[in-house]
């Protein structure tokens, strides 16, 4: 499975290079459309698309 943008509730769930995974849960926040529409953003810098290879960088930038 690769990375996608959940939307029920707003979240990310993330497979990485190495084969572990991990979800971030962007629900609750004030403005979900701009929410989502950063979340689509990001989902373009995790692997395979970009350099973002770990639950940690991920979190980071979420």
């Amino acid at each position: 499975m690769p990375t996608r943008v959940t939307d029920e509730p707003l979240g990310l769930s993330c497979v990485f290079s190495d084969g572990s995974r991990a979800e971030f849960d962007l629900a609750g926040l004030p403005n979900p459309r701009l929410a989502r529409d950063l979340a689509v953003g990001l989902l373009e810098l995790i692997h395979p698309h970009g350099s973002a290879n770990s639950a940690g960088t991920v979190d980071a930038y979420a």
